[in-house]
């Protein structure tokens, strides 16, 4: 027979298949406890995963407890949390096996083993590893310890070894502190105990030397940026105000990507205000009692992580949501005007038909006069950036090519509007908003289009898109790119009303 792909040919294939992630809006909890290791970033989508890590007393725990639990008025709750560590002090480098069911027989059957190591990328190796008399895991550990500090290695022979017997996993800490490596490489020699360990799929951790709380923050949104909040817990030592603001600067200067939630005393909360006044991105939150143990810092971040943007109508007005789990820290007129005036938030407690009632207020951020201070606004546009960059770069890596002519245009007008329609939705874009006359004038001159402000009103959102060219400055060559303009008119939410009531 004549193959019939001589007179036709069909190639099969899933076209645009590529599809780039947008970020999650989940909380990122900074601790200084030595259940994780330093230099990774823990991810658990449950309280339960947790507590098994930390413990069901710990403060880890509790957070995560009274995160999982909230449920936002669309009947929407947090999906996930992450954790990382401050190193307060040097920590040494460490190796993390994986959780899979370890086999004691199997280790057992251990007389001869070997494990290579790469320690500051010089090699490493430990022979003659006996398991045959481990009576349980924790022994192995115990016996692997034993064989490890025989090296002549100065990381491995005060190394540690221990086994968590409710994750499986072996884990091993090295014997100096401070900047270095610990690698365990997988081989093909039989002898190689690695696999059997757990350790050919691993989580490692450099050495650090003592970290500021702000490089421990921005060291782990370079390792994984999949969250929106940022909360500490309460460490050993409590922060100082200069490493209080030279956090506020670091999310001062993501521009609208992440925020930092802290708390204090309404007394502290006045000395601090001032400090942080102006960086964007920065909630304070007044405490109901000296040690925050309902943790009202994170409040708001179980809002923001709460949102699903898929849905419709789902943007949320932070102020006026109700805690169960949460005692009011301000009840008098004179308190809530204090906390109002330097810009912080609190659980305030007023009184309707002659029962308290306790609800989050105000629902602002420290931000400047060009920065959102609604917390409402800044969690949509944090979102509708994320959004819009995906789409396009999903555009790009999916076409064979967006052309730099009136028809690359037409593709990247088409990929803006789709994110636009997404932001009407679930109420980001806020349409019908009345402009005063300096908004009017504003839009006008931004965009020069006389009639754009009146496309803001009534849409919401006017956008313009243009094929430019420039010259890269690092390889001289000229490269064509697209610049959009968008403006938008934001999600306000109401905090006040106010009414006359006439009778006749």
């Amino acid at each position: 027979m004549i193959s019939q792909s001589r007179y036709t040919k069909v190639t099969s294939g899933v076209g645009a298949g590529t599809s780039v992630s947008t970020r999650q809006y989940t909380l990122r909890l900074v601790t200084q406890n030595t259940a994780i290791q330093p230099g990774a970033v823990y991810e658990y989508d449950s309280a339960a995963d947790v507590g098994t890590v930390f413990g069901t007393s710990s403060e880890e725990y509790l957070r995560a407890e009274s995160y999982f639990g909230f449920i936002n008025k669309s009947i929407s709750s947090p999906a996930s949390i992450s954790f990382v560590r401050w190193n307060n002090s040097s920590s040494a480098p460490s190796v993390v096996g994986d959780t899979t069911t370890k086999s004691l027989s199997n280790l057992q059957a251990v007389t001869a083993g070997e494990l290579n190591f790469e320690v500051n990328s010089v090699a490493a190796q430990v022979t003659g590893i006996d398991l045959a008399t481990a009576t349980d895991l924790t022994h192995v550990a115990s016996l692997l310890q034993t064989a490890i500090r025989k090296s002549t290695n100065t990381m491995l022979t005060t190394a540690t070894v221990t086994y968590n017997t409710s994750t499986n996993q072996f884990t091993i800490i090295g014997g100096v502190v401070g900047v270095g490596t610990l690698i365990v490489d997988i081989t093909t020699d039989a002898a190689d105990i690695a696999t059997l360990l757990g350790w050919q799929t691993t989580t490692t951790a450099a050495g650090l030397a003592a970290q500021e709380p702000v490089d421990a923050v921005s060291t782990s949104a370079a390792l994984n940026n999949n969250f929106g909040s940022i909360v500490f817990c309460t460490p050993a030592v409590a922060l100082t105000s200069d490493q209080i603001i030279a956090i506020c600067e670091w999310i001062n200067t993501q521009n609208v990507v992440y925020w930092y939630s802290l708390s204090a005393t309404l007394a502290n909360a006045l000395i601090y205000a001032p400090l942080i006044l102006g960086y964007s991105g920065v909630a304070l939150n007044i405490r109901a009692d000296a040690t925050d143990s309902e943790f009202v810092d994170q409040a708001p971040c179980e809002i923001w992580a709460s949102i699903d943007y898929t849905a419709a109508n789902a943007t949320q007005n932070f102020m006026f949501y109700e805690f169960g789990n949460r005692t009011a820290a301000i009840t008098s007129d004179a308190d809530a005007n204090s906390a109002d005036s330097i810009r912080a938030n609190y659980i305030g407690k007023t009184q309707v038909a002659g029962s308290g009632l306790s609800f989050y207020q105000r629902g602002v951020l420290m931000g400047g006069s060009t920065s959102p201070t609604d917390m409402n606004t800044f969690a949509n546009e944090a979102w509708f950036k994320d959004y819009v960059s995906a789409a396009f770069l999903t555009a790009l890596l999916a076409l064979p090519e967006v052309s730099a002519d009136s028809s690359g245009e037409a593709v990247m007008i088409s990929v803006l509007q789709s994110a636009v329609d997404q932001a009407k939705y679930n109420g980001t874009i806020a349409a019908g908003k009345a402009l005063t006359t300096v908004q009017q004038l504003y839009i006008t001159q931004i965009s020069g289009d006389k009639t754009a402000y009146r496309q803001v009103a009534t849409n919401g959102y006017w956008y313009s898109v243009s094929i430019l060219s420039r010259v890269n400055e690092n390889s001289g060559l000229t490269e064509y790119y697209a610049k959009y303009l968008l403006i938008y008119g934001k999600d306000d939410a109401i905090r006040y009303v106010e009414g006359t009531d006439t009778l006749i």
